[in-house]
């Protein structure tokens, strides 16, 4: 098929096996040293910090490596999360709204939403609450009214790839943090945002998607247990990897419908077996 809209050989590879190289440029997040200073000044505070779940693989993927990271790598464990009570809702709406008001939360992190909730930022930052949004949806950055919210959002003018997922996003910001701060994350977290991008239907002529999925649809390149427990249940070998009919057909529906019909504890239960949270 590539052949026949003549592009050649090498053309061709590059498509289908993208170097590191395609990986955007961080500071094309043109807001992100701003988030990085937010971030750690509340890490370093030990403020309650919330975390946000959005109703959505991606935004499942998204809040769990966030979570993850402050608790496994930072060791920060004054953290709150918060799920929506309806499968439905997405961002800042009045039951999360509700919540985070009543939680003594400092720092709020909205990953895979929340970037045109202008009016919920102003609410909480006049609360005294900070918020970070890690986002890839379209929003419109001279509509912003809240002094204490950096928005970080791959729709931004200054970003080449405005297809990638919100967990991708996530991920940038974890992994720019962690190599400032000299924080060894290797391979983790790599695994779900190649879930994410198959599982948001991303643009995958980007090459900086398809360069995350082939490198962390690899079977021995997946550190998340939740995902292991699909790849044993898959019968996949280590030397192979996740297809993208896998995880679309097989692995996304089994989520999704936990997320569409199930009930808040079914939503709740999911999260904790993406975290691997055992805590009652």
């Amino acid at each position: 098929m590539l052949g026949n809209r003549n592009l050649t050989s090498e053309q061709v590879y590059k498509l289908l096996n993208p170097s590191i190289d395609s990986i955007e440029e961080i500071h094309n997040f043109h807001t992100i040293n701003e988030g990085i200073s937010l971030f750690e000044k509340h890490i370093k505070a030990n403020n309650k910090i919330g975390i946000v779940v959005d109703v959505d693989v991606d935004g499942y993927s998204s809040a769990a490596i966030m979570y993850i990271f402050l608790h496994t790598f930072v060791s920060h464990e004054n953290i709150e999360v918060f799920i929506h009570e309806n499968s439905k809702e997405h961002g800042l709406k009045k039951d999360i709204m509700d919540k985070v008001l009543d939680s003594g939360v400092s720092l709020l992190i909205v990953p895979d939403a929340g970037s045109e909730d202008y009016q919920e930022h102003k609410v909480l930052n006049d609360k005294n609450i900070d918020v970070l949004i890690l986002d890839h949806h379209h929003f419109e950055r001279n509509n912003i009214i809240g002094s204490n919210t950096i928005i970080i959002n791959n729709q931004d003018e200054t970003i080449s790839n405005k297809h990638s997922s919100g967990c991708t996003v996530t991920y940038r910001f974890i992994h720019y943090y962690a190599e400032i701060n000299d924080i060894d994350i290797d391979i983790e977290f790599i695994d779900m945002v190649a879930m994410s991008i198959i599982t948001d239907v991303c643009d995958m002529k980007e090459e900086e998607n398809r360069f995350y999925y082939n490198y962390g649809s690899k079977i021995s390149n997946i550190t998340n247990p939740f995902l292991l427990f699909f790849v044993n249940k898959l019968k996949k070998n280590n030397d192979k990897r996740l297809s993208i009919q896998d995880i679309g057909y097989q692995i996304a529906p089994l989520i999704n419908a936990t997320i569409r019909i199930g009930s808040y504890e079914d939503r709740l239960e999911l999260f904790r077996a993406f975290t691997c949270n055992d805590e009652d």
